[in-house]
C-alpha cells in the first residue's frame, strides 16, 4: 500500500503543469549557479587586487635595481624602464575604466567584501589603496622621466641597444601607448621620443 502511494506521488498529476519535484530541482540548480557565479566573482576580485599590488609595488624594486645594476647592458636598462611604463599604462587604463558607473560599483563592492579581511589584519594602518597606488604611479612616472630617459647617465647605455638586440626590434607601438599614459598621469605632454632608447624605437 505504501509502495503504491509513493509511486502515485512520483507520478506527475494531470492537474499540475510541473512535476512535484520540479521546485526542488530548480532550487538546487539556482543554488549551484549562485555558488558558481560567486566563486568566479571572488576569484576575479582576488586576481585584480593581486595584480594591482604587483603592478604598483613592483616598479619600486625596479627603481633600486636600475641604480645598483649600472653595469648591465642596454637591454637591461630598457627592461627596467618598461616595468615603469607597464605600471603607468595600467593605471591610466584603470582611471579611464573608472569613468564607468558599473565599474565603480563593482570595484567598490569587491573592495568592501574582499578587502575587509585584509583591513582587519592591521586595523591601525587602514589606508586608501587607491590614493596610495596613484601616488606610487606618479612617483614612478617622474622617476622614469628623470633617470631613465633623455640625458640621464643610466639611459646613455641605450645608445647601443640595436647592437645588442639586432635588426627587427620595434617598440614604437608600446612607446606611443606609454607616452599617452604618462601624459594622462602627469598632466603634461609626454612624447614617445622622450621615452625611446637613444638608439631609437626601431632597429632597422
Amino acid at each position: 500500500m505504501q509502495a503504491m502511494a509513493i509511486r502515485r506521488y512520483l507520478q506527475p498529476s494531470p492537474t499540475l503543469r510541473w512535476h512535484p519535484w520540479a521546485p526542488l530541482v530548480a532550487g538546487i540548480l539556482l543554488v549551484t549557479v549562485i555558488f558558481a557565479l560567486g566563486a568566479m566573482w571572488g576569484f576575479s576580485a582576488a586576481t585584480r587586487m593581486a595584480a594591482d599590488e604587483r603592478a604598483y609595488v613592483g616598479p619600486s624594486f625596479a627603481r633600486m635595481g636600475a641604480q645598483l645594476e649600472a653595469a648591465r647592458p642596454a637591454r637591461a636598462v630598457v627592461d627596467s624602464a618598461r616595468s615603469f611604463d607597464a605600471a603607468v599604462i595600467r593605471w591610466a587604463r584603470q582611471t579611464e575604466a573608472e569613468r564607468s558607473l558599473s565599474y565603480r560599483l563593482r570595484v567598490s563592492l569587491e573592495d568592501a567584501l574582499f578587502g575587509l579581511l585584509r583591513e582587519n589584519r592591521n586595523p591601525r594602518r587602514r589606508i586608501d589603496l587607491h590614493d596610495a597606488y596613484r601616488d606610487a604611479v606618479t612617483r614612478n612616472a617622474e622617476y622614469r622621466l628623470t633617470n631613465l630617459s633623455g640625458t640621464a647617465s643610466a639611459w646613455q647605455r641605450t645608445a647601443t641597444l640595436c647592437e645588442e638586440v639586432g635588426r627587427g626590434y620595434d617598440s614604437s607601438g608600446q612607446l606611443e601607448t606609454a607616452a599617452a599614459a604618462y601624459t594622462a598621469v602627469l598632466g603634461q605632454k609626454i612624447t614617445a621620443q622622450q621615452l625611446a632608447p637613444l638608439s631609437g624605437a626601431r632597429c632597422d
